[in-house]
């Protein structure tokens, strides 16, 4: 991949595909963003408004009202140039009224249809899926002390537990995981067809800023670890919250995982168990409280305190090992400090 490659990047208007297209462009290539409306793809135009530059039109969009519909990335993967995709667009939500509805459909059937598009452009050599930890983590066996999850490991959820749980976060886990191997089914089945290769990225729960600081208008629809870290910096969250997922990861470091899936020749047919490592609320509270960019008034009225020091991933849970990451990808991690404070300092002006 060159600089003048030019990568299809699906859900454009997301938290995590707004840094990745601004790595990409920073990194010289061209993209082609996809998303559900015309109002969503002017804002991702804005956003991006510095690499457009006079007669170097270096971000465009396509729209795609509804990802799992057939076809629906046909026009998109056929603009002019394409050789490589990023697929990020995905639901995204730990409550649903209908789990098949929602969450499963969409994240599977638009994973396939996707890369049904993709396998009409002979040019198209490389696509990196956005899939997610909850396509690794084993949920039934609980907080596993003494385990290391890798790239070898898969839930084991069938589509049935996904459209019949009653939980929201467990149907998600489902939907990421269902989609991934629908996706390496794709390539296995078309192997002899198909002109790319697949690579996966599997992070777990992101922080870090957003690319564009949030409106004060936006406060109400952040994502939901924004959210997370405006409710903790604002003062909503009177208790420290409990840590349901023990693995975290900076979003600026999964949008360059995605760039280097794309740039690096091993990672092809690979899926990347994208982590800085574990953490807990209870040290995200004690990492705030001890920055010297929180403001004290904030520290003294808004963070809860819970019991600093205490309640930090020990023995009793799980590990994980991202070394494939940083030996393949030559990736480099921010500390768990760098993201939440970056993240917790631009919500302070919503607060």
């Amino acid at each position: 991949m060159g600089n003048n490659t030019t990568v299809l990047v699906t859900g454009a208007n997301g938290y995590v595909a707004a840094h990745i297209i601004a790595d990409l462009l920073s990194s010289g290539y061209r993209v082609v963003g996809t998303a559900r409306s015309q109002s969503s793809a002017e804002k991702v135009l804005s956003a991006h408004a510095a690499h457009n530059q006079e007669n170097q039109q270096n971000l465009s969009m396509q729209i795609v009202p509804d990802i799992a519909t057939p076809g629906a990335f046909d026009k998109a993967v056929q603009v002019d140039g394409i050789t490589a995709v990023i697929h990020v667009a995905s639901p995204f939500q730990l409550v649903a009224e209908d789990n098949e509805r929602d969450l499963l459909i969409p994240a599977i059937q638009g994973t396939k249809t996707l890369l049904e598009s993709a396998a009409t452009n002979p040019n198209i050599t490389k696509v990196v899926i956005t899939s997610s930890f909850a396509s690794i983590v084993d949920i039934g066996k609980g907080l596993r002390p003494g385990y290391t999850y890798d790239e070898t490991d898969w839930n084991p959820v069938t589509f049935d537990d996904g459209k019949n749980s009653e939980s929201g976060g467990f149907a998600y886990c489902a939907s990421k995981s269902l989609a991934e191997r629908a996706a390496w089914d794709f390539v296995q089945d078309r192997k002899d067809q198909i002109s790319f290769s697949l690579s996966t990225i599997c992070p777990p729960k992101i922080f870090g800023p957003a690319f564009t600081s949030p409106a004060r208008a936006e406060s109400s629809s952040l994502g939901v670890s924004l959210k997370e870290i405006y409710d903790l910096v604002g003062g909503a969250e009177k208790t420290v919250p409990q840590t349901q997922f023990w693995a975290w990861v900076d979003v600026r470091d999964v949008a360059r995982a995605h760039v280097k899936a794309l740039e690096v020749a091993g990672a092809a047919q690979q899926r990347f168990l994208i982590t800085g490592g574990r953490y807990s609320y209870q040290e995200i509270v004690d990492v705030l409280r001890k920055s010297e960019r929180i403001p004290h008034i904030v520290k003294a009225e808004k963070l809860p305190l819970g019991t600093p020091g205490q309640g930090y991933a020990g023995d009793f849970v799980y590990n994980v090992n991202n070394e494939k990451s940083k030996s393949l990808l030559g990736l480099e991690y921010r500390s768990l400090e760098d993201s939440v404070v970056d993240a917790a300092v631009q919500l302070l002006s919503l607060v």
